[in-house]
């Protein structure tokens, strides 16, 4: 289904100029999670996850999909979009927040959240192929990774937790 959203998007990009946006993150440290807690406990955080996503994007101005990806990888695609790079850091902030509000509980009754790294791209009228945005996206989550996970990169620019923090005050 991704796959195919993903190239209807692009075509509506060719034929009409219609922009997208797409976001693609993962769960940090999410082999962590399931060696400790199990793999129970990780269903139970990929089924969260997935639910969540879906409350928090349909509150957003566009026509949104949410799609698992693979694995603790989630994506999720934002339809005939407004160039605006403050609405996007505003909506990777909203999923950010909200999937790090989750609250889950071990057996023996200790809690514990999970913190995600979030890309994030539009598209361009130079993009050749239906995969140059997730190429761009996925880039993009590693660069969030790379600087220390529990962060977001929109369009090549990385906001760790204390610049987003900051930011607020």
């Amino acid at each position: 289904m991704f796959d195919a959203d993903l190239h209807a998007a692009f075509d509506r990009l060719q034929d009409h100029g219609e922009l997208y946006a797409l976001y693609t993150f993962d769960i940090d440290h999410f082999k962590r999670v399931n060696d400790t807690y199990g793999h129970v406990s990780g269903n139970t955080i990929l089924q969260a996850v997935a639910k969540r996503l879906e409350q928090v994007v349909a509150n957003f101005d566009y026509p949104a999909q949410t799609y698992r990806t693979g694995g603790e990888e989630f994506s999720f695609l934002l339809i005939d979009v407004v160039e605006d790079f403050g609405k996007a850091t505003e909506y990777t902030t909203a999923v950010k927040d909200a999937l790090s509000d989750l609250t889950f509980h071990t057996e023996n009754g200790d809690e514990f959240h999970i913190t995600v790294s979030i890309g994030q791209d539009r598209s361009v009228a130079d993009d050749r192929n239906y995969l140059d945005i997730y190429k761009r996206a996925d880039k993009y989550l590693y660069s969030s990774k790379n600087h220390g996970r529990n962060a977001i990169t929109i369009r090549g620019i990385t906001i760790g937790q204390a610049q987003r923090v900051q930011a607020r005050e």
